[in-house]
């Protein structure tokens, strides 16, 4: 992932990311029920300015500084910190929330557990994230320039069973997203930080280019399928 080095642009090409947190503000409680919230992951803000309307208190985290500087500035409200989400401390908190992150866990039930350590008990938590099928188009041409390995809604339910967190709702969504040629759906992932390793030499970015064109080529420009899932659940 590259996301220290698009911060500046993250807000201007993560139309995606956007519409996954306003497709799951509904699956969040409303103002009142806690008073204090843990965001991890927070990138520049997208969640956070809505966590804000709904919480007395907001603590925004994210691994890179860039996005908290880009984050502290649009939702001042807010508390920002640097903040490994993947070893997350400070608490107990009433609600620990992310989105567009837990697709990049490691290791989701470990992950999870240490989430956990930070949630008061009959606390609760909502994540917003990927899952099968995302960009399968993608990996049906250049299966090696995944930068993660998707899972499935069933794996993510088995891992927050096994970090001893009681499953609440889930719920899925599978969306085809338009862009207007391959060029512009590379552009996407480079801009919000997504890509992985190295960028893939000219002579065969074109060739991919070409034929991602060809293939998903559809009246409104090519087709790129995104699957949204939200999942909430509560410690013990």
């Amino acid at each position: 992932m590259r996301f220290r080095e698009w911060a500046h642009t993250y807000d201007d090409y993560a139309f995606i990311q956007r519409d996954l947190v306003e497709w799951g503000l509904r699956w969040f409680p409303p103002v009142g029920r806690f008073s204090a919230a843990l965001e991890l992951g927070a990138g520049t803000g997208m969640l956070t300015r809505h966590l804000a309307a709904r919480f007395a208190q907001v603590q925004a985290t994210d691994l890179a500084p860039e996005m908290v500087r880009v984050g502290a500035q649009a939702v001042p409200e807010a508390n920002w910190g640097v903040m490994n989400a993947w070893e997350p401390s400070g608490g107990p908190y009433d609600f620990i929330c992310s989105s567009s992150l837990l697709q990049w866990a490691p290791d989701p039930a470990q992950v999870l557990q240490h989430m956990k350590q930070c949630l008061k008990p009959g606390g609760e938590m909502t994540h917003l994230l990927f899952i099968v099928p995302t960009m399968p188009e993608f990996a049906a041409i250049a299966p090696d320039w995944q930068p993660l390995t998707w899972r499935d809604a069933q794996t993510w339910k088995h891992a927050f069973a096994e970090a001893g967190l009681e499953v609440r709702r889930t719920e899925e969504d599978s969306r085809a997203v338009h862009f207007t040629d391959c060029c512009g759906l590379l552009r996407f992932i480079q801009r919000t930080g997504t890509a992985g390793g190295d960028y893939a030499r000219p002579a065969r970015l074109r060739e991919f280019m070409r034929e991602y064109d060809t293939r998903y080529g559809r009246g409104k420009g090519v087709l790129s399928t995104w699957t949204f899932f939200a999942i909430t659940a509560t410690r013990p």
